[in-house]
């Protein structure tokens, strides 16, 4: 059976943090997450009930819930608890992944079902586990189905924006008349592709890497250091939150949903990815497509460094009460 997402992460508000630690994380090695800062747009305007139940007893693969003395309070997760639950019963499977942050029960979930608390794993540890149980990501169904010429688009978009100059931290010794000359020819490539875009959502996609790109651009004015280790740190800030932007608007709407492909099981301090030691042996590997397996090898996936929750505004988070 294929679904919609991998995992859909289930928490309280004030676990906002630790969720899109994981949410972002997981996002970028492929997976797809429903995590509400993910998806506000498909959420605005739809009958919250219905929407979360279905996402939480139909069309995830797996769900994490965040389990909290809050959580257990407030009445939207209260919901989402029972839909999980309710789907966790008649697969009579794996389903429900509890991360206890509290010792606490999760009510109505059978006690003698392992269980993970952060009392004996910290972050780390746990993303690594859920990496382990979820296994390779499910793509069944997100493979758009663009006609030939947005394909061919789509493929360009990927040759343009797979560049060192935007994978790779500014702590790093980059010399930036390089950097900015890579990322002006990718910038000046997705300028001239989107236009020819008859998909809307590819078309939005390609509008937000444009304005992702012309952020780093314009940090030209900021200073004159001739290498990114020399610029102030508000600035080297300032464009790796640019390039992430990039990154995950590339992988989620224009790589990852037009093909399948294979990535590399290492990254390096440089590139943006995960800080922890690689896992042994762990290879993640779906059938190639051999052009963007290519172009894949040239670089390294972006695993977010952990960030702060967002500050509050209204959204589906607030709709919710998390």
């Amino acid at each position: 059976m294929n679904y919609k997402y991998d995992l859909a992460i289930s928490f309280a508000g004030e676990q906002r943090g630790l969720a899109d630690t994981f949410a972002r994380r997981l996002d970028a090695s492929g997976y797809s997450i429903f995590y509400d800062e993910f998806q506000q747009a498909e959420l605005w305007g739809r009958d919250l009930s219905v929407a979360l139940s279905n996402v939480y007893s139909r069309e995830a693969r797996y769900c994490l819930i965040v389990l909290s003395k809050d959580y257990v309070a407030k009445p939207w997760t209260n919901h989402e608890r029972q839909s999980a639950i309710s789907q966790f019963i008649q697969r009579r499977s794996d389903y429900i992944f509890c991360l206890k942050v509290e010792d606490i029960e999760l009510p109505g979930f059978p006690s003698i079902i392992g269980y993970i608390s952060l009392d004996r794993f910290d972050g780390d540890a746990v993303y690594k586990l859920l990496l382990q149980k979820l296994g390779r990501p499910d793509h069944e169904n997100q493979v758009s189905h663009l006609d030939p010429g947005d394909s061919a688009i789509a493929q360009q978009v990927i040759e343009a924006c797979f560049r060192r100059a935007i994978y790779t931290r500014m702590d790093s010794e980059i010399d930036m008349r390089s950097m900015y000359n890579s990322i002006g020819k990718a910038l000046g490539a997705v300028q001239q592709l989107t236009p020819r875009i008859r998909d809307q959502a590819l078309q939005l996609a390609c509008g937000e890497i444009i304005s992702a790109l012309d952020d780093i651009e314009r940090a030209q004015t900021r200073s004159d250091a001739g290498v990114s280790n020399h610029l102030p740190q508000p600035v080297r800030q300032q464009i790796d939150l640019s390039k992430q932007k990039v990154v995950r608007r590339f992988w989620r709407s224009v790589a990852l949903p037009r093909f399948r492909c294979s990535y590399p099981s290492r990254s390096r301090p440089t590139i943006f990815g995960d800080q922890s030691k690689p896992m042994k042996n762990r290879e993640r590997t779906w059938p190639n497509n051999a052009r963007c397996s290519e172009l894949l090898r040239a670089s390294q996936p972006m695993l977010p460094p952990p960030v702060p929750p967002p500050p509050f505004r209204m959204g589906c988070g607030a709709l919710r009460s998390r």
